[in-house]
């Protein structure tokens, strides 16, 4: 899993990034102490934001949370999908990232 690569085909500009430190291999369990609610964030040129996080930050029973908002618009992201691994997290961030780039 290269998820610097993934972040790599982003056309935005990351403003915040304390995602790509995680270490994938270890999985959830070896990363709770770094998963947080603000783990990575994206701006692009069309007022969208792609905005990860883990929630509730540093529980293992906790969950990824990516959302795209529209115009700053936080209470109501445009799109939002939860997971709980690595593996899904992956497909998600290309889904998302492609949306951004071609909105």
């Amino acid at each position: 899993m290269d998820f610097k690569n993934v972040l790599g085909k982003s056309t935005g500009i990351i403003t915040y990034d304390n995602f790509s430190t995680l270490d994938v291999s270890s999985g959830i369990k070896g990363n709770i102490d770094n998963l947080k609610e603000d783990l990575l964030q994206i701006e692009y040129h069309n007022n969208l934001i792609l905005d990860l996080g883990w929630y509730p930050s540093f529980n293992k029973k906790g969950a990824f949370s990516i959302s795209i908002i529209k115009d700053f618009d936080w209470e109501n992201p445009i799109k939002v999908q939860k997971c709980k691994s690595f593996e899904e997290l992956e497909n998600f961030i290309t889904e998302f990232i492609n949306y951004c780039n071609n909105y």
